[in-house]
């Protein structure tokens, strides 16, 4: 319990320090009746605050939820301000010291007063809007007095659960299908968030009691004895079938004897099987040999070689480790340490499928995904299985397919591990939560919807260390690079990066923060999600909900003295014309639109309302890109493309204005295919982006001010030296990074 205690407290010091306040502890505090009953008992429960101190007219009050002071408490503040005279310190506390400082409402001499701090439990009831109510004392259960407790009463809770969090099973009434439960600390929150998990699920009714250190430990050896010798001979055999009937008709684990039952029906008949989609020749290593024909085109794939995993293999898996759901959140997503091998290969994770605990699933899942460099993973279901895909270099694809029985553990693993409700069902949640693996920490942001055949659930893989990418690796060349570099060097003014979702905005706006980020300037963000944790700069998610949107969020921060300004994405009018004018006004402004090519963007923000005028006179530069997949640089080999290809390539390469990309244009280039290695798949590794980085010019402002097309201003933008991301993705495929293929693919859309 000392862990859970420690954990409730650094989550109330985080909080105390969000909220500017100080936090104190009640823990063994003795606090006068005369200052704990300056605020009534009652409302002491209400709003989760006691007084612990008074000094003169000045009280010391803590509270367990600061929120309670905006939307409830003000009224017993007031009356304490306004009728008694009294000033306030506010402090934040635990719920847990919350509960135990109420005991002191109670007589000193009373039997409870006088018990150690570890033994005093008294049952608090939580209604719907989260205040607790008055109540009494939850009854006492004396274990050791009932000698024994029988076999299946005591494993309706798995032994790990009641050793963890100090509550076991020790009595059942078949009639009402109630159990009773016994618990050492009935206050804390978390066993109140166990015991509503589990009746919630098993939709059984739990009867708490209250019960010491000493009664819990003797009630955990039960799980290791020997049943039968508390027993006369005469009555085993009626037991046993007592014990029998009791099983099958508790709700907890009739799932259990049904599922097991269809096992052995299942035993004579074929098995399910789990498929590994697309995968090339070999499934004995996904890193080794993988097709792109084969993970791009079902259609013209050769023979797929299947795994085969049982039905009955898994749902047996699925039902002994059910309850290892539970606890996932407490764990530290060490994957190394949750795993007892590396997951390298896709057959690595079959044997993890049909035999590993959810945990480890779970685990093995994201290991493989970190592994192959996968950017989301995601997990779809249907009536019948449960598909497995990941995201590769921007590519989708099919990777394992798996019974669907695993769907509602496996999604709810993920949900406790991203703090989100795994109770909530019918609407869309956002989480996020961290790993570890192979010396790698990975930020996931988790989002869940829900389907017609149950949740689906994606995951978005960050590897924190590409947050601090340089401008060098973004694929940033000649000129485009130039440009790029001068608009960061003025201390003022818009750099919009454009592309469609998925197109590495984000990536290229980090990359500019960390060339910006010097001790001397005051950066300060806007995000929706905050995807990399920066060092030295200020990161803030905003929350439309709530109403802090980027309009809001850029207001406040105009008042924190930055100098430097990133707003995640320009959605509308209100924001576009602020950032407009904090770049006239003084700070270097980054952000992102959603336009094709950079000439796009000058009509878009004209569309939002923002006076031409005021565009030309604060844009720095417009950055348009695209991603595409590199080659693998140990695999790829040569190959002839049509003539006519080639002749358009050269072409145009040739009228380029950079010279860095001119001086490619010439008959004796050589271009390069995807072949595929042990290192790369199919013959792709990693992603660069293709560029063209529009500056603006007096003929380019002359244009914008006119309204303009973005044709007109394109054309006008390629006389002055413009770049295209088409011309970029050529002298990107001469210089063999990525293949003629990609470039096609990515600038044709």
């Amino acid at each position: 319990m000392e862990n859970v205690i420690n954990s409730e407290v650094d989550e109330a010091k985080k909080q105390a320090q969000h909220f500017g306040i100080d936090f104190v502890s009640l823990r063994g505090e003795n606090i006068a009746n005369d200052i704990l009953n300056i605020i009534p008992e009652d409302m002491a429960r209400k709003y989760q605050m006691v007084v612990y101190k008074k000094e003169n007219k000045h009280l010391f009050i803590a509270i367990a939820d600061p929120n309670n002071l905006r939307q409830k408490a003000p009224e017993i503040l007031t009356k304490l301000k306004k009728e008694e005279g009294y000033n306030f310190t506010i402090a934040l506390t635990t719920k847990n010291d919350i509960y135990y400082a109420i005991l002191g409402y109670k007589q000193k001499n009373s039997d409870i007063a006088s018990k150690s701090e570890k033994d005093i439990n008294v049952k608090n009831v939580i209604n719907d809007e989260g205040d607790i109510s008055k109540g009494n004392a939850l009854p006492i259960v004396d274990l050791i007095k009932l000698g024994f407790i029988k076999k299946n009463i005591i494993e309706k809770f798995p032994k790990n659960i009641a050793t963890k969090y100090r509550i076991v099973v020790f009595d059942e009434d078949v009639n009402t299908k109630k159990i009773k439960v016994a618990i050492e600390d009935p206050e804390n929150l978390q066993t109140q968030e166990i015991l509503n998990f589990i009746g919630n699920r098993n939709n059984i009714g739990i009867e708490q009691y209250r019960t010491n250190a000493k009664d819990i430990d003797w009630a955990i050896t039960q799980y290791d004895r020997n049943y039968s010798d508390d027993i006369p001979s005469k009555d085993r055999q009626q037991h046993d079938i007592n014990d029998q009937v009791v099983q099958k008709e508790n709700p907890i684990i009739k799932e259990e004897y049904n599922k097991i039952e269809k096992k052995d029906n299942l035993s004579n008949s074929p098995t399910k099987n789990v498929t590994v989609g697309n995968i090339n020749h070999s499934t004995q290593n996904i890193v080794q040999k993988v097709s792109s024909d084969d993970l791009n085109h079902k259609e013209t794939a050769p023979d797929v070689k299947s795994t085969e995993i049982s039905t009955t293999e898994t749902t047996t898996n699925f039902n002994k480790n059910d309850t290892n759901i539970i606890a996932a959140s407490d764990e530290t997503q060490d994957l190394d340490k949750i795993l007892l091998e590396k997951v390298d290969n896709i057959n690595k994770l079959v044997q993890i499928v049909k035999s590993g605990s959810i945990p480890q699933i779970v685990a093995a899942i994201l290991y493989l995904a970190i592994k192959l460099e996968a950017s989301d993973v995601h997990l779809e279901a249907d009536a019948k299985e449960l598909k497995l895909r990941y995201r590769l270099d921007g590519v989708l694809k099919d990777i394992l397919t798996m019974p669907v029985t695993l769907q509602s553990p496996i999604v709810s693993r993920i949900k406790i591990l991203s703090k989100l409700k795994i109770d909530e069902q019918r609407i869309p949640q956002d989480g996020r939560f961290d790993v570890i693996a192979m010396g790698k920490s990975v930020d996931l942001r988790v989002s869940t919807l829900p389907t017609i055949h149950g949740e689906k659930c994606v995951m978005r893989l960050l590897d924190k260390a590409v947050g601090l990418i340089g401008l060098d690796k973004l694929g940033l060349i000649g000129e485009n690079l130039k440009r790029t570099q001068a608009a960061l060097a003025k201390p003022y003014g818009i750099i919009f990066v454009t592309g469609p979702t998925g197109s590495g905005k984000t990536t290229t706006l980090y990359a500019m923060l960390n060339k910006l980020n010097t001790q001397d300037v005051n950066i300060v963000t806007l995000e929706d999600p905050v995807e990399y944790e920066l060092s030295g700069i200020n990161q803030c998610q905003i929350k439309p909900k709530i109403g802090f949107g980027f309009a809001d969020g850029l207001r406040s921060i105009l008042r924190q003295d930055p100098n430097i300004i990133m707003v995640g994405e320009v959605r509308d009018a209100e924001t576009a014309n602020m950032a407009t004018h904090a770049a006239l006004t003084g700070h270097l402004v980054l952000s992102t639109l959603h336009t094709n090519d950079a000439s796009g963007a000058l009509p878009r923000l004209i569309d939002m309302g923002v006076e031409p005028y005021l565009i030309t006179s604060s844009i720095n530069a417009i950055i348009a890109q695209r991603l595409v997949r590199k080659l693998c640089d140990k695999c790829k080999e040569e190959v002839q493309i049509p003539p006519q290809l080639k002749t358009q390539i050269i072409s145009e390469l040739s009228q380029c204005q950079d010279p860095e990309i001119k001086k490619l244009a010439n008959n004796d280039v050589k271009f390069y295919k995807p072949k595929g290695c042990d290192v790369c798949k199919d013959g792709y590794k990693g992603r660069i982006g293709l560029y063209e980085v529009l500056t603006m010019t007096d003929r380019i402002e002359q244009l914008a001010v006119s309204r303009s097309t973005s044709s007109i201003i394109k054309r006008a933008a390629l006389n002055q030296g413009l770049v295209t991301m088409q011309q970029d993705g050529y002298a990107k495929a001469v210089m063999g990074i990525t293949s003629i293929d990609e470039v096609i693919r990515v600038t044709s859309k």
